[in-house]
């Protein structure tokens, strides 16, 4: 049985996608509220500081980099329990069947997919280093480096693994089981995918060439 082929499985009306995909909206808007209040309290404290003659200027406003993070993370974290909530109760499946065809997950082949990817992002890195000094500045900091790097290797997979479940998951079978063929859920969910990474600062920055790495 094929990836597609698993999404018949359980109940699978349309209005059960819909309901799903309403759900998790409703609960990352949700989880996204201590980001909008500690966001609220930072600018109006930053605000405050340049009120009052201190070094700092609008520009300056905002919060600590790795909390923005991980607060951004929050809510795709929120996200994924109500997908994992919905597939299970709504749609009375297994939430490995949006994962993977197989009995359980191959975390060999996940594990070779992050050594090739970042080997391969790596050597472009290095090549852009070596096309491009002047784009590149050394400005390490031990504190904020670490940090960042503990809340990306922690939480990170979290919002990478929602958006893929979502997206190369969940709605590919779902309009799998719509329209039962292969080629238009792939095409369709990636058109989506697209869509919404298309403002991200980084394609602005970068260009669309970029979202090959997306």
């Amino acid at each position: 049985m094929d990836f597609i082929q698993k999404g018949f499985t359980g109940k699978n009306n349309t209005w059960k996608y819909l309901l799903t995909m309403v759900l998790v909206f409703i609960g990352i808007q949700f989880a996204s509220i201590p980001l909008v209040i500690t966001a609220f309290f930072q600018v109006d404290e930053d605000l405050d500081k340049f009120k009052k003659g201190a070094e700092s200027s609008f520009m300056d406003i905002g919060m600590n980099s790795s909390l923005f993070l991980f607060l951004m993370i929050f809510t795709f974290m929120i996200g994924l329990l109500a997908l994992f909530l919905c597939v299970k109760y709504i749609h009375k499946k297994k939430f490995i069947s949006i994962i993977t065809s197989r009995v359980k997950i191959d975390w060999k082949r996940v594990f070779y997919a992050f050594v090739l990817w970042g080997s391969i992002s790596i050597v472009f890195i290095f090549i852009g280093m070596y096309l491009s000094p002047e784009d590149y500045t050394w400005n390490f900091k031990p504190i904020p480096f670490f940090t960042l790097l503990f809340v990306s290797f922690a939480f990170l997979p979290f919002q990478t693994s929602f958006e893929e479940l979502v997206f190369r998951g969940y709605l590919m079978q779902g309009f799998g089981t719509l329209v039962k063929n292969r080629w238009f859920p792939l095409l369709i969910t990636s058109l989506i995918f697209g869509l919404m990474h298309g403002m991200n600062p980084e394609v602005e920055k970068l260009g669309y060439i970029v979202m090959v790495f997306i």
